[in-house]
């Protein structure tokens, strides 16, 4: 069956080819044929049977001619809607071309950012094509071993009719190429910076106790190792004027995705910070790992995760600090936390508190709580919270019910929520109650799930309600008395009041 598809696709293509070399005059014509083989050669026969032959060539040849022209560094553009009067072809769908210099993360980015929009993909088209081009951008060569590498995108979205919509869509692609853009210029200077910070903390660490310095430069090692997608930094210095502290933005130190300050960003940091956020500040201690206000626009659309490394004077006190955002990659989510600089160190000293005798059972359902916790929340949580949380969670394994533990984000911009089930009552319409019940407890002002239900007897559901300031005073008991409400069907009513 896939013999008859390629001999299809490949017979649909020389007639595409043929279409369009009719259309064009001869230097260009040889020219169109290779740029469209390029592009429609890997794309699946079923896809291009959705339009006619008339309207295939008209894309293609619409394709090109967009292409045909680019200044060099330049990221084109277009969304449209085709119509046979003005472009030579029709579509029922809304139609996003862009051509730039091929860079790592492009189509992901691209497709995040039409997602972000509620806009569904109904084709996509993506070849990587080297090409030549003359001082003034014309296309003089395709395919040649020696030409640039640039990519090529046609996407077909759910179609939007007003001029202000497709103005909104090519805005939102143009933010996230020039992220894209600057994360990937800027990648190698990020990388020195924090070999600098490594180097430092060899030859002249910070008053700190030896092994916290030693665990946190091998951290900055592994993220340096390809674990980390770096997408910006920056320096930042803790000052204090009038009683009042201040983290400023030492100026030009920004690289990639913050390389500008954004009127926000220096609004906010032009004010002084709060009592809380000053000791928070200050605190004696190298990392903070937490996750950023803001959700990437390069590669995965998630919250950015934000890593700083204080800096410290010789008195030890905090003076600044070096800012990291970015994506920890798979292999951060994949691998034991025994074998993660950080992760090691606060799972070893979660077992020591315990004390339970090694290879024992309670022990074995300890370690397996720690290797299954969340990811990000193992990076994020201090020993203490950890401590606490996951012995709650292992005297579940004696007493199933619903729980609920609790953890501030340091920065008071979230709440991160681990809600604890019998597998035989989740639902997505308790998961719904749930999220009902948490967010009004908080405030909070949006909300995001992940849930994980195997063949443990508990399935967990875990919560991250945005609040975007310091939330209300709460009572963690009585928001789980709420959850252990929300979940009672009338049937447990009906038991209870029987047994009575």
């Amino acid at each position: 069956m896939a013999g008859n598809s390629q001999a299809r696709n490949a017979e649909l293509v020389r007639a595409l080819l043929d279409g369009v070399g009719r259309h064009l005059k001869d230097g260009k014509s040889a020219l169109a044929r290779g740029f469209v083989e390029s592009c429609y050669d890997g794309v699946a026969y079923e896809d291009m049977l959705e339009m006619s032959p008339a309207d295939l060539e008209g894309s293609a040849l619409g394709l090109f001619e967009f292409a045909y022209r680019r200044r060099r560094g330049q990221s084109k553009v277009r969304v449209y809607n085709p119509t046979a009067r003005r472009h030579g072809w029709h579509a029922t769908h809304t139609v996003v071309e862009l051509v730039n210099p091929d860079r790592p993360f492009l189509v992901d980015s691209i497709i995040a950012a039409l997602n972000r929009l509620d806009l569904t993909v109904h084709l996509l088209i993506h070849p990587v094509i080297r090409v030549r081009r003359d001082s003034g951008g014309h296309l003089i060569a395709v395919g040649e071993a020696e030409g640039r590498r640039e990519s090529v995108v046609q996407v077909q979205v759910s179609q939007q009719l007003s001029r202000g919509r497709l103005k909104e869509i090519e805005a939102e692609l143009r933010t996230a190429l020039e992220d894209v853009r600057v994360a990937v210029e800027d990648w190698k200077r990020i990388l020195s910076q924090i070999e600098s910070v490594i180097t430092e903390l060899k030859t002249a660490p910070p008053p700190l106790p030896a092994d916290e310095v030693d665990e946190g430069r091998a951290f900055l090692e592994w993220i340096r190792d390809d674990n980390f997608t770096f997408l910006g930094y920056r320096d930042y210095k803790l000052v204090s004027r009038r009683g009042k502290d201040y983290l400023e933005i030492v100026e030009g130190s920004g690289l990639g995705v913050l390389r500008q300050v954004s009127p926000e960003s220096a609004r906010r940091h032009d004010a002084p910070i709060s009592r809380s956020l000053a000791r928070f500040a200050r605190r004696k201690a190298l990392l903070i790992i937490t996750k950023a206000d803001a959700k990437s626009t390069v590669h995965r659309p998630v919250y950015m995760d934000y890593i700083g490394v204080r800096r410290f004077d010789r008195d030890g006190e905090v003076i600044g600090e070096h800012r990291l955002l970015g994506l920890f990659t798979s292999a951060a989510y994949n691998r034991n936390p025994s074998e993660i600089p950080l992760l090691r160190r606060k799972v070893r000293r979660v077992m020591e508190r315990v004390g339970l005798r090694r290879g024992g059972h309670a022990a074995k359902a300890m370690r397996n709580i720690l290797d299954t916790y969340p990811r990000d929340e193992l990076f994020q949580i201090r020993v203490d919270e950890l401590f606490e949380i996951a012995q709650g969670i292992r005297h579940l394994e004696v007493r199933q019910r619903i729980r609920l533990f609790v953890r501030r984000d340091s920065y008071a911009r979230f709440l991160s929520c681990l809600v604890y089930v019998p597998r035989e009552r989740y639902t997505t319409a308790l998961r719904q109650r749930f999220e009902t019940i948490l967010v009004e407890a908080f405030n909070g002002n949006a909300v995001e799930f992940t849930t994980s239900v195997s063949d443990a007897a508990m399935a967990r559901v875990h919560f991250i309600v945005r609040t975007g300031a310091e939330p209300p005073p709460f009572d963690v008991a009585e928001i789980e008395a709420r959850l252990v409400a929300a979940s009672r069907a009338w049937t447990d009513e009906l038991h209870d009041a029987l047994v009575d």
